[in-house]
């Protein structure tokens, strides 16, 4: 059974078709280190999705007999590590995103899209109408020219908006973080069920069991 990902039976809870168990965690005495879950996790991640490639360059160097073969062991563990930040680095953004959202350390904007059509939209459509309806601002909307903001000034005065007054986009946004928080979970979770879902968890399996 799962306990950092529980879902128990609905046919145990008659009485609350609609009810699941909040996550639990397990009590077990093993000896850890702080680590940055978000930082560790996607070293881990890079490491599983490379190890098919550095152990097919560690062989070659080892045995071929191409070019490859003739490097230096210093150059191949240079070249080896910097495939591994590399990748990191593109992974690391996803897992501080989950790892903020489960932590609740996100604001509104951060679940929107906001690529440049979307920003343009909402400036065009929120911004004139920001401020009270009695005030000068609205009565001068009629004279707002989206065309004098470039689109940096009008990402930086959208997010000041949505995240000042952003009640209009909670139900959307709040589906958005709930699937954040499930997915850091899910991320996290080593169980056996989560392994066959997730072939490459089976690599780290081994680690949740305390000898």
């Amino acid at each position: 059974m799962c306990f950092l990902h529980h879902r128990p039976d609905h046919e145990e809870y008659d009485y609350d078709p609609e009810y699941e168990a909040a996550p639990r965690s397990c009590p077990r005495l093993a000896w850890a280190v702080p680590v940055d879950a978000a930082e560790l996790g996607a070293s881990l991640e890079a490491f599983e999705a490379l190890m098919p490639q550095v152990q097919t360059l560690r062989l070659c160097h080892r045995d071929g007999r191409a070019s490859l073969s003739t490097l230096p062991q210093e150059i191949l563990d240079l070249i080896i590590g910097i495939l591994y930040r590399s990748t990191r680095k593109d992974v690391a953004k996803r897992w501080n995103e989950k790892f903020r959202c489960f932590q609740g350390r996100c604001v509104t904007v951060d679940h929107l899209k906001m690529d440049d059509e979307e920003i343009e939209g909402l400036f065009t459509s929120l911004l004139p109408y920001q401020d009270d309806p009695c005030c000068d601002r609205h009565r001068r909307a009629g004279d707002f020219n989206s065309a004098d903001y470039e689109i940096a000034e009008k990402r930086d005065m959208v997010e000041e908006f949505i995240n000042k007054d952003g009640d209009w986009a909670y139900d959307s946004v709040n589906e958005v973080h709930d699937e954040e928080r499930e997915d850091w979970l899910d991320m996290l979770c080593l169980c056996e069920q989560r392994a066959v879902q997730r072939p490459a968890l089976k690599t780290f399996l081994p680690f949740q069991e305390v000898g």
